[in-house]
């Protein structure tokens, strides 16, 4: 779907270097016409604004795809756990 979450902690705003390597990189990422959100820690420690992000995401893919993905809130051990069957699909190359 080319939909990104990229972290932007304090060193990205007040280091120059990483902030013009983060705006070229985002800039070449949406000219391949990916999808970019910054994520600060404020957004990481709120659920309601992590569940927004979801939500903002799933808009894009209803809108890209014609239909409405289905959504699991999931907690990161969840997600991380390998014997979930995304797990399984993705790493069978399906």
């Amino acid at each position: 779907m080319k939909i990104a979450w990229e972290y932007q902690g304090d060193h990205h705003r007040t280091d120059k270097a990483q902030y013009r390597r983060d705006a070229y990189k985002g800039n070449m990422a949406r000219s391949k016409n990916w999808t970019l959100f910054d994520v600060t820690y404020d957004d990481l420690r709120n659920q309601q604004r992590l569940n927004e992000l979801a939500l903002q995401a799933a808009v894009i893919i209803a809108q890209r795809t014609g239909t409405v993905p289905r959504m699991d809130i999931l907690t990161l051990q969840q997600l991380a756990d390998r014997r979930r069957v995304f797990w399984k699909r993705s790493s069978s190359g399906t």
